[in-house]
């Protein structure tokens, strides 16, 4: 398929550093820039391709910055095609019972990158040269509906990638790896091996020249690597932030812009699940204002190079 040259692939917006313990978080939702733009409707659903970004601070002080996403595992792709799935049924049978064939062309299954995605003002929103904003559309995040015990209207659960989900048995916030985490099939030991190091049909063995070491090694054999090298019973990108556990937006570029000299900074290319990316900003000075361009890379998905979400793990 041929690339549509008519697409503009730069993404220019400005992001306000406004520090709690001088750092700030700021948020993108590419397919949502790219629609506005553009003119023509970018599924959230793909992983985007993102060539370079290019950081522009015309303040003295001295910015450290990280960009960070969900991580790009098969894990999260799993547990958003779970997540999609559940969305879309429920979607359908409403529909159906409305008498509708479909759901629409704008009809799209939207999410947050976190729980602060949700409140957090730093939104990305595209600006010219000269600071014009671009004007949004019809631009809705998803829920589910998730009926409450008793008589009562459902709750309205809104959805998130990573991090925790909040309030079940009434939701009213789901997040699509710790609810992944919870019907994860955990592997169990292989080779599940009795413990038979001081039987007799070991020491028996014809190749048992010295029968400590075959006890040793059936010691080993029967503790070591008999689970796989990762936590089985955990998936990365959920559970509470700042527990310990990686559940925060995961670093993929980082980089700082010095003080008092040349002030821009810019970083290399990187693949984002979902088109959400997070930029952490870290410096003291309130207020200040830094200048954001992206780049994507071009490809046959309506000009950008994106890849439909899926589970590769189901």
């Amino acid at each position: 398929m041929a690339i549509d040259l008519a697409t503009h692939r730069f993404l220019h917006w400005n992001l306000t550093h406004n520090p709690t313990d001088n750092e700030d978080f700021h948020y993108l939702d590419i397919s949502k820039m790219l629609t506005e733009i553009n003119r023509k409707s970018y599924r959230q659903g793909m992983s985007y391709d993102v060539a370079n970004i290019v950081f522009h601070d015309s303040d003295a002080s001295e910015t450290f910055i990280k960009v960070t996403t969900a991580p790009n595992t098969w894990s999260t792709q799993a547990a958003w095609q779970l997540g999609f799935r559940a969305w879309l049924q429920q979607q359908r049978a409403a529909a159906q019972a409305l008498g509708l064939e479909d759901l629409g062309p704008y009809s799209d299954f939207k999410i947050y990158l976190n729980p602060d995605h949700i409140t957090d003002v730093d939104k990305a929103v595209f600006i010219d040269c000269e600071g014009n904003t671009a004007p949004s559309g019809d631009w809705d995040y998803s829920e589910y509906k998730v009926p409450v015990d008793g008589a009562g209207d459902p709750t309205d659960c809104v959805i998130v990638l990573m991090e925790n989900g909040a309030g079940f048995p009434e939701a009213t916030r789901a997040s699509l790896l710790d609810e992944f985490e919870k019907v994860l099939n955990v592997p169990q030991e292989d080779p599940a091996v009795p413990n038979v190091s001081n039987s007799l049909y070991a020491m028996l063995s014809p190749e048992a020249s010295d029968m400590e070491v075959v006890q040793a090694v059936m010691d080993d054999i029967a503790s070591d690597n008999d689970l796989p090298g990762y936590a089985a019973d955990k998936i990365l990108g959920a559970g509470t932030a700042g527990s310990g556990v990686p559940s925060d937006p995961w670093v993929v570029r980082e980089c700082c812009i010095p003080g008092g000299g040349s002030h821009m900074a810019a970083v290399g290319g990187f693949t984002v699940p979902c088109g959400l990316i997070c930029i952490e900003t870290a410096q003291a000075t309130d207020g200040d204002t830094i200048g954001v361009t992206l780049e994507l890379v071009p490809g046959n998905y309506k000009g950008v190079s994106a890849r439909p979400m899926r589970g590769g793990g189901l």
